[in-house]
């Protein structure tokens, strides 16, 4: 570090503090996609350094009804003031990007059927050439609450057969 006295000695970083810069397929597929869309992100509003991770591994947080914040919170970078218009169009960008594509050889309609009569989880499917395809959790409306959220990670855990994954623990960590 230069302190101004001739001592250019090299300033190191703790390993916890560096991130890794974004890259690859999923990092490019996840910036095409918020461009295509117009969709703003915390990630890119707030200048997070760990956009490139997340991008990386196909996650994303969005910042719905625009990208300026009402708040003026010191310690965020995401611009602040009056919000511009309500984008009308805004939630039908989103919702494609709220699915889950089911295990192959899951019967969509049949899983979904059997969310809502053993859990009591309504959840949609998708539409035109993604009928059959993946499941909107994005259109779960007022019944998307902390328990709802955790109920459907954990039945979709049961139903599908595929248990021991991070969703549930990564999900009650995000949600607590």
């Amino acid at each position: 570090m230069n302190d101004g006295k001739g001592d250019n000695t090299e300033r190191r970083l703790p390993g916890w503090l560096k991130r890794p810069v974004g890259s690859g397929s999923t990092y490019q597929q996840v910036l095409e996609v918020l461009a295509d869309l117009q969709l703003a992100t915390v990630c890119g509003s707030a200048g997070c350094p760990n956009q490139g991770e997340c991008f990386s591994q196909g996650t994303a947080t969005f910042m719905i009804l625009g990208e300026i914040c009402t708040r003026s919170c010191k310690f965020c970078a995401v611009k602040s003031g009056k919000p511009l218009p309500v984008d009308e169009d805004e939630p039908f960008r989103l919702a494609p990007l709220t699915t889950v594509r089911p295990p192959d050889g899951l019967d969509e309609k049949a899983f979904r059927a059997d969310l809502l009569a053993e859990h009591g989880i309504e959840i949609g499917g998708g539409l035109g050439p993604l009928a059959g395809q993946v499941v909107r959790i994005g259109l779960m409306g007022t019944s998307s609450t902390r328990e709802n959220l955790l109920r459907f990670l954990e039945a979709t855990e049961r139903l599908t057969g595929v248990t021991g994954g991070p969703g549930v623990q990564a999900a009650e960590k995000a949600l607590d």
